[in-house]
């Protein structure tokens, strides 16, 4: 398996090498993670699972595309409900 460090079968890898990063949707090593993932100690994580109503994100604060209807607040860089009750 290319760019693995350890793998647990023929198609699974654990750990990459270290200037790559581990895609958890398809357990391969790759130079980079796919749109709507972040890098976070050598794994692709996605974004909605760290912010919430995220579709694209730099890290695991900050937003930079929003999901939907939500809205980006820029000064804090999280989506916001565009019509919030009240």
């Amino acid at each position: 398996m290319s760019f693995c460090d350890k793998c647990t079968s023929d198609t699974v890898c654990k750990i990459c090498q270290t200037d790559k990063v581990l895609r958890l949707d398809n357990k391969t090593c790759a130079d980079d993670c796919l749109v709507g993932n972040y890098k976070d100690n050598g794994y692709c994580k996605t974004c909605v699972s760290a912010i919430d109503n995220c579709k694209e994100c730099s890290n695991s604060i900050y937003c930079t595309k929003c999901d939907g209807i939500y809205k980006l607040d820029l000064e804090k860089k999280k989506c916001i409900d565009p019509c919030p009750e009240g």
